[in-house]
């Protein structure tokens, strides 16, 4: 069993050796250089009592109970933060700032009596497909150099092997080929900078990203808007394939906030076509009538009845296992 499941994590990895790949030609680099980072006694023994004591040991096997132990035992007094610092990942306050500019752009829009298109991505396996040789390239231009650069490469390259724990047995160890450890503080901030020149690849359109959730928006006034949509749209695509990224086109959803509410107007055979996009090999990117967006249900009326909905049925689902887990009555 530890080896079948070795063999399915194994076939998310992205090919290093894709011929349609691009790798970044180096450049000067667009910031001044980082080359350097160091770490006190008391920082490393903070690191080490945050690992879950129920974490998996690596070929040492040494659990993760003896290393939090040890770092009890240590003598040294425990860090002190001082700074109150969250990180995108780390903090439910950038996620729902990043949800509410985009309702707050929604809205606004449709009060001037402009309509908005929406496009929501899907990337299958996105951290697990980052390609390193692409990654590397794009922390020089972002001046990652020296120590701190062979560190980072060291993390990612330096023959990295995977196994599987199932019931005490061990799956047989594979290299990891590509990918950024989902449970590292530096996983989810190198995945920021692998994506972070895809905004520029889009003129117009607004690309709003956290983590791999990423949506494409366009306001639209005239005809010409949608072309432009669509053809940012094909840009992406393009990135995606260039970065080594895998999109799951068959994820694809659209939102449509349209202004015109009359039923005439949506019962023209011709309407219906006015704010259709097409993904890879012309495939039609059907609208949706709503889209779950970090967690909250979006519709295309802008009304709430579907989340609030959810929400309540979800509260009782909760009530009613609680009830009857106490052996009280149900609801």
């Amino acid at each position: 069993m530890a080896d079948l499941l070795q063999k399915q994590y194994m076939s998310v990895f992205s090919d290093p050796k894709s011929k349609l790949k691009k790798v970044p030609i180096q450049q000067d680099p667009l910031y001044h250089g980082l080359d350097n980072i160091d770490f006190t006694c008391d920082e490393i023994i903070e690191a080490i009592k945050e690992i879950d004591v129920n974490a998996a040991s690596w070929h040492d096997d040494i659990p993760a109970k003896v290393l939090n132990n040890c770092a009890e035992k240590s003598g040294l007094s425990p860090l002190k933060k001082t700074h109150n610092m969250d990180s995108d990942q780390g903090s439910g306050r950038s996620c729902f700032t990043q949800l509410l500019d985009h309702v707050v752009s929604i809205l606004k829009n449709i009060q001037e009596n402009k309509e908005v298109d929406v496009i929501y991505l899907n990337y299958a396996k996105a951290f697990d497909k980052v390609d390193h040789e692409i990654m590397l390239k794009k922390l020089k231009k972002m001046g990652i150099a020296g120590k701190l650069f062979e560190w980072i490469n060291d993390f990612l390259t330096n023959t990295r092997y995977q196994t599987v724990l199932v019931n005490g047995r061990r799956s047989f160890l594979a290299e990891v080929l590509s990918g950024v450890s989902q449970g590292s503080v530096l996983g989810p901030l190198l995945f920021l900078i692998y994506i972070n020149d895809l905004v520029d690849t889009v003129k117009g359109s607004k690309v709003s990203s956290f983590a791999d959730d990423t949506k494409i928006s366009r306001t639209i006034e005239y005809e010409e808007d949608v072309s432009s949509l669509q053809i940012d749209l094909d840009k992406i695509i393009t990135w995606s394939i260039d970065n080594n990224m895998d999109l799951h086109e068959d994820k694809f959803k659209v939102l449509n906030y349209k202004i015109l509410s009359s039923k005439l107007l949506k019962e023209l055979p011709f309407t219906c076509n006015l704010h259709s996009y097409k993904k890879s090999k012309g495939k039609d990117l059907l609208p949706s009538a709503n889209v779950r967006d970090l967690g909250v249900v979006l519709t295309q009326d802008c009304q709430w009845t579907t989340q609030i909905t959810t929400m309540a049925e979800n509260a009782k689902k909760m009530a009613s296992w609680k009830h009857s887990k106490t052996g009280q009555k149900s609801l």
